[in-house]
């Protein structure tokens, strides 16, 4: 299989609610081809409806690391805003005094 028909797959299994064994290819996907970026994506989704921000984290870092291009191009800024975000609620700042 490729890393496409994987990918698809995982998807197909996340639209039936099964979310573990998506995760599960989509860490496949990322694994035969660490620059696959839709993974990260997924990943990071997944992790989200969790609330596992650590794993949203290293998701959205990963899919930043990919090299841009086509229609990722135009997810880059919201992916930025929400890494900001996670990055945020994982290290707030400390109470004013």
């Amino acid at each position: 299989m490729t890393v496409m028909d994987i990918f698809n797959l995982a998807n197909k299994f996340a639209q039936e609610g099964k979310g573990n064994q998506a995760v599960d290819l989509w860490n496949e996907c990322t694994k035969m081809d660490p620059n696959f970026g839709p993974a990260y994506i997924n990943l990071a989704n997944a992790y989200k409806q969790v609330n596992n921000l650590p794993a949203v984290q290293g998701a959205l870092n990963n899919f930043m690391n990919c090299p841009i291009t086509g229609n990722t191009l135009e997810i880059v800024p919201k992916i930025k805003q929400e890494l900001a975000e996670v990055n945020q609620k994982l290290n707030p700042p400390p109470p004013a005094k």
